[in-house]
């Protein structure tokens, strides 16, 4: 009888153990998939960050060429 719940005992053990292997093996991949998609994530935020700031500056340029043109006016009407 012993030797039958000794058999038991190791069988439900070995399953035990392979049970774990295969969820820490799928928790391991789970979370290297996260930080790949994660890296991903932040380089399309990086990439319209840099979008946001060429438009920001485009516009700043198109505002000081506008109050450049209208000084201009502004000095000849003066004149």
């Amino acid at each position: 009888v012993a030797d039958g719940f000794a058999r038991i005992s190791a069988a439900i053990e070995k399953e035990t153990i392979a049970r774990e292997r295969t969820v820490g093996a799928a928790t391991t991949e789970a979370l290297t998939n996260t930080k790949l998609v994660e890296k991903c994530v932040n380089e399309q935020l990086e990439n319209v960050a840099s979008e946001i700031r060429a438009i920001q500056e485009e516009i700043d340029r198109e505002k000081a060429e506008r109050k450049e043109a209208e000084d201009k006016i502004v000095n000849t009407l003066e004149d």
